[in-house]
């Protein structure tokens, strides 16, 4: 699924959600967005600083990602991560950029809650690919956690307009804490899976470690950038 596809799917759901030792008993909302629908924001209202962007200016962004683990590690330069920056949901191009980093450093976590299986720092180092360039950084904080857990409920409950109809009971959750967020806050933003797992072939494990092969991180929120 296409970004653009995905912000008009999901209306762009901005939500976010705080774990730490709440996880067990539910999420409770970080971004209050009434119904859900935070498509008044304009770009031209953001607080970003555009620092010369030519162009709308991006109030979302997006991480995908595709990670190979072997014996419950990520196998070192075997993963990507991708982020793309885009405008006010609902345009008929919704992605302004996107930035891909084909062997980021991933470094090995303690877990912050026993409900996600594994727990990385991302590094994201060097001049990704892609056309973001220098902008990327004037948007997004550097690096954040990132994990692989069990799947969200918020998450599993917007699966069939994002295109994973059927899927909740194969695939994992994704989850994602930026570089300037507070510790207790963790969001739940996506799902992941091997690709038996988006074929209806693999069931999950229900702790870790995860069993070996290649996980593909996709998002299903949309991210709110800082002021947008």
């Amino acid at each position: 699924m296409t970004f653009s596809a995905l912000s008009r799917a999901l209306s762009a759901c901005a939500l976010a959600c705080s774990v730490g030792c709440a996880l067990a008993d539910g999420f409770a909302p970080l971004v209050e967005s009434g119904d859900g629908d935070d498509s008044s924001v304009a770009p031209e209202d953001s607080d970003a600083d555009s620092g010369g962007w030519d162009g709308p200016a991006p109030v979302w962004w997006t991480l995908s990602a595709a990670i190979l683990i072997e014996e419950g590690a990520p196998a070192q330069g075997d993963a990507s991560v991708s982020i793309a920056l885009l405008a006010e949901e609902g345009e008929a191009d919704a992605s302004l950029c996107t930035a891909t980093w084909t062997s980021p450093g991933m470094v090995v976590l303690d877990v912050p809650d026993p409900l996600l299986f594994h727990w990385w720092q991302l590094v994201l180092d060097g001049v990704p690919e892609g056309n973001c360039g220098a902008q990327l950084q004037r948007f997004l904080p550097d690096g954040g956690e990132l994990g692989i857990g069990a799947l969200h409920p918020d998450v599993a409950a917007v699966l069939e307009p994002a295109g994973y109809d059927g899927l909740s009971g194969y695939l994992y959750g994704a989850y994602l804490r930026p570089a300037q967020a507070r510790d207790d806050v963790i969001w739940a933003f996506g799902v992941a899976g091997t690709e038996a797992s988006y074929l209806a072939e693999e069931l999950p494990v229900s702790q870790a470690p995860l069993p070996n092969g290649t996980y593909r991180i996709e998002p299903i929120y949309l991210l709110p950038l800082q002021g947008g």
